[in-house]
């Protein structure tokens, strides 16, 4: 059976109606990529096993969210679409440009692959909460009326922003530039705001004594409830952790495991419990847990398989899909996908040597794939795709 990951993510559960969702739904679905019960098709391309796909008015790599009957995706610079999940139309797309005078110097810098529309929404069921790397984060319903709108800061670092937003305990966590803040989910005003250290990976939930801390990319830990700074450790700029079963996975060149602890005092509440060596090179995808196994890879595709327990390295494959792996690793049912930001994705059978059983194209992204009983949502560069086995 698949670990089962709980309560220690950015984002947890499946949307279960369009009234309500259960747990936040943004980043990763479940914040883990983690679908034990989905049957998707393990083949398609641009015109195979492709339900319907809708052109979209700009690129961005955000993933899709599932609320429901509607999908949530945005696109550049500052646009929040509501997508009908069964037909592809658009119901509504709303622009957010910053409520703040504009500057004389405009558009923060960023890169060319990042954009501003690079952070994932987030949900709780009835309010769809976004942030873009203008600085501007805005909360709507699901009709498309907006509650508010923010200017928060603006990215510095000439590279842009793409950590998404974190719903917890009522507030939303964001993270822009060297500074982590929690949002009023009322109006948008900042609860509390705390220093920090810059990363590009979104930032994941931990629980220790029954109090709620958030993990980010920059390597600290921050308590939820006031922003106080409990934990400072290694730093993973790049990709996000991962938290399962009470352990907080960080997996990069130096990859390191720690175990969540129940008390939060003075001493750190996070203990190491094992460090591994993997590939020296940059880790832009996030990693993915199955039955006790880690599956991770670099940006030019050494695909690495560690035992969770332990950290040994049982695996260790360099693909050749050619571009960037920048779209973070999926587990659906009994299979791994992997992608490449050149559209092609590996499937791979599950286990301590994951056997290919599929290669497949599509457009350029740099999403994640979302998955959902037997269907596959992706934003492509241009397109948002829906590819199911039913497709007509």
């Amino acid at each position: 059976m698949t670990i089962r990951v709980v309560g220690f993510l950015a984002v947890l559960g499946m949307a279960l109606n369009l009234c309500g969702a259960a747990e936040p739904v943004g980043w990763r679905m479940n914040g883990a990529s983690a679908y034990p019960d989905a049957a998707p098709p393990l083949v398609w391309s641009k015109t195979n096993n492709v339900i319907w796909k809708t052109k979209l008015p700009q690129q961005s790599n955000a993933s899709p969210i599932i609320l429901g009957k509607r999908l949530f995706v945005c696109a550049e610079t500052n646009t929040l679409l509501c997508i009908d999940k069964e037909s592809g139309a658009i119901l509504w797309q709303k622009e957010n440009p910053s409520p703040e005078p504009p500057s004389t110097n405009g558009l923060p810098a960023t890169h060319k692959t990042n954009g501003y529309a690079t952070p994932t929404p987030v949900s709780d069921g009835t309010t769809v909460y976004v942030l873009f790397g203008t600085g501007v984060a805005a909360a709507y319903d699901l009709d498309g009326n907006r509650k508010w709108i923010a200017f928060l800061a603006s990215s510095r670092n000439g590279w842009g922003h793409s950590s998404s937003p974190l719903l917890v305990d009522g507030k939303l966590f964001v993270t822009v530039e060297n500074t982590a803040m929690a949002l009023s989910l009322a109006d948008g005003s900042v609860l509390w705001k705390t220093n920090g250290i810059h990363g590009w990976g979104s930032p994941v939930l931990l629980r220790a004594d029954k109090k709620s801390l958030v993990f980010n990319s920059g390597g600290w830990v921050y308590s939820m409830a006031d922003g106080a700074v409990l934990a400072k450790l290694p730093r993973m700029e790049y990709n996000s952790a991962l938290a399962a079963d009470g352990v907080l996975y960080c997996i990069q060149a130096k990859s390191k495991a720690y175990a969540v602890r129940d008390a939060v005092g003075t001493d750190s509440p996070l203990k190491e419990i094992w460090n591994t060596a993997l590939a020296a090179d940059r880790y832009y995808a996030s990693p993915v847990i199955h039955n006790g196994l880690i599956y991770d890879a670099t940006q030019k595709g050494v695909f690495s398989v560690l035992d969770a327990k332990t950290g040994e390295r049982v695996c260790e494959k360099t693909l050749t899909l050619g571009g960037v792996l920048y779209p973070s690793l999926a587990v659906a049912g009994d299979h791994v996908f992997l992608s490449s930001d050149n559209g092609k994705t590996v499937v791979f059978k599950a286990g301590r040597d994951p056997a290919p059983v599929a290669t497949n194209s599509l457009e350029i992204f740099r999403s994640i794939p979302v998955f959902e009983g037997k269907r596959i949502y992706i934003r492509g560069y241009e397109n948002l795709y829906c590819i199911g086995a039913d497709a007509r």
